[in-house]
């Protein structure tokens, strides 16, 4: 720490030696460019013997700018002078100055412009052949080496110091103003003169306006195999050119937000076709955002929320693989008026980490349509989203539920064929519990006449449980059924004697042994064949690996 301290002295006794000589060059150099300069403006004004003082943190420029070479001053005060001029056009200049404040602020104030103006093209014609500044750079080179020796010591026993430094040096940029030619609602009412909103771009060069496309998926919801529809949200871009919008300004673009304005320019009519319900997002404000390129390039963007129709097919349900639409198209434009393409650099965006409840999104493709109607062809595109449902929550909800309800039927195959209310409560309960369940599952489906594929499973399972009780209506029957009265007797001359007669319990006994194992071998091969069947076509419909973002 001794050493850095030491250090540290011996270089700022250096630097400060150095300073003191290279600032004498430096006052010479800074007196000669102000003497120069305002004699320039005493001229102009009427005031040849005035000098201002200027600080350069207030121009905004920075040391080395400010070493201006004196026989380059006539340049920057031709310059000067010349910005000078064509500011006086602008009102900017008079309304800020009250007619109460004397001439020396009116004259102070055009000094720090002209001068300011100097400041900005200095870098470009610095001479380095004058001997004064010469000596002045050597001087400074001098003193810019000391100084360096003693910022580098201060940064490392202050690295924060050097932080706030950066920061400063970045707002000061930032603060220097930027020169416009004109507001941007003069632009746009110049421009908007005499437009005609009714007609397209390329109307009067006799050819059609290519509109293209792009899609940002923002959110995609759940399909709804009730309604058959799906929810989306994503931002719509749509871009074309309207030369009739082209403007000469240093602005690059212009930014449009108001609806007034968007009303006065021509928009492409676009439509969803299998649109139910349509919403433009107004939180915070409308988010509807129009950008005009001083080309005539126009982008114009809004964020919806859509309610599309998806026409499902639902025979292999919940095993099902769907595929969901969206069409866009021109509302009154033809296609020799009006031509809808898709955007060359990703037509379709999806944001990352995109979650859809009980689905999978496999892929998605675009394609360019045209639709012929009674008045004319429109050309249109279609966004095309392969969906592929999920069996979680089926195997959860439905099939484990319904494999223990059929299962649990089989425990009357144990029961005594005499244990009538046991083994009819068991069978009747089972069969109730399976109805209600089933009727939840439909519940949530359309009213479709084809069968499902889980139609094919709830109706297997209720007939092997109506089969539980057609079983044990058999065999009771069989049980409590008695055989002819049979006679006896002891020998000849003995009268016959009746026997108690006998029963099929035996025979009764012996169908419930077997339906233990025939009942759970049928519903076993059962589900083999459900299960690779409806599997096979799953994944034959479409990929086995879900898409990735």
């Amino acid at each position: 720490m001794a050493f850095w301290a030491a250090r540290t002295i011996v270089a700022i006794s250096v630097a400060l030696c150095i300073r003191s000589t290279a600032e004498e060059y430096e006052d010479r150099s800074l007196a000669l460019m102000i003497q120069r300069s305002n004699s320039q403006l005493g001229n102009l004004g009427g005031q040849s013997n005035a000098i201002f003082p200027i600080d350069d943190t207030l121009l905004g420029i920075s040391e080395e700018s400010s070493n201006i070479e004196p026989r380059n001053l006539q340049n920057f005060e031709h310059q000067g002078v010349h910005s000078r001029k064509e500011n006086q056009d602008d009102n900017s200049d008079a309304n800020s100055f009250d007619k109460g404040q004397n001439k020396d602020q009116i004259l102070s104030f055009k000094a720090e412009n002209q001068l300011g103006s100097i400041g900005e093209h200095s870098h470009t014609v610095r001479s380095i052949n004058s001997p004064l500044h010469a000596d002045a750079d050597r001087g400074k080179g001098n003193k810019s080496q000391g100084l360096d020796i003693v910022q580098k010591d201060m940064n490392k026993m202050h690295p924060e110091k050097k932080a706030r430094d950066n920061i400063s040096i970045v707002q000061q940029q930032w603060r220097r103003p930027r020169i416009l030619d004109k507001a941007q609602k003069d632009v746009l009412d110049a421009i908007l003169k005499g437009y005609d909103v009714n007609e397209w771009p390329h109307f009067y060069y006799g050819k059609k306006t290519d509109v293209h496309v792009q899609m940002f998926i923002n959110a995609f919801g759940s399909l709804n195999a009730e309604s058959m529809d799906f929810r989306i949200d994503l931002f719509l871009r749509q871009m074309w050119q309207d030369p009739r919008l082209a403007y000469s300004d240093k602005r690059e673009h212009l930014i449009v937000v108001d609806p007034e304005t968007h009303k006065r320019i021509w928009r492409p009519d676009t439509y969803f076709d299998n649109v139910k319900v349509a919403q433009v997002h107004d939180v915070t404000v409308p988010n509807v955002m129009l950008r005009v390129t001083r080309m005539g390039d126009i982008m114009y963007t809004m964020r919806l929320a859509l309610v599309l129709s998806c026409n499902m097919q639902l025979r292999l349900y919940p095993f099902d693989t769907q595929y969901c639409y969206v069409d866009l198209s021109s509302l009154s434009n033809t296609d020799d008026m009006l031509s809808y393409h898709w955007s060359d650099k990703l037509p379709i965006k999806i944001t990352k980490n995109l979650e859809i409840a009980e689905f999978d999104l496999l892929g998605y493709t675009s394609a360019e349509t045209n639709m012929p109607f009674a008045t004319g062809n429109y050309s249109g595109l279609q966004a095309k989203f392969t969906l592929r449902r999920q069996n979680g929550y089926h195997l959860l909800q439905t099939y484990v539920p319904t494999i223990l309800i059929v299962s649990m039927s089989w425990v009357s195959f144990w029961l005594d064929p005499h244990a009538v209310p046991g083994r009819v409560t068991l069978g009747v309960t089972t069969l109730l519990t399976l109805t209600t369940l089933s009727s939840g599952v439909r519940q949530s489906l359309p009213k479709v006449s084809y069968i499902k594929a889980v139609d094919v499973w709830l109706g297997m399972c209720m007939i092997m449980i109506f089969g539980v009780l057609i079983e044990f209506t058999a065999v009771n029957s069989l049980a409590n059924k008695k055989k002819e009265p049979r006679f006896v007797t002891n020998g000849p001359g003995h009268a016959f004697v009746k026997l108690p007669p006998k029963t099929y319990i035996t025979q009764a006994r012996r169908i419930d042994g077997f339906s233990r194992i025939l009942f759970p071998a049928v519903f076993l091969l059962f589900n083999i064949f459900y299960w690779t069947y409806y599997i096979l076509r799953l994944y034959k419909e479409a990929p086995k690996i879900p898409f990735t973002y």
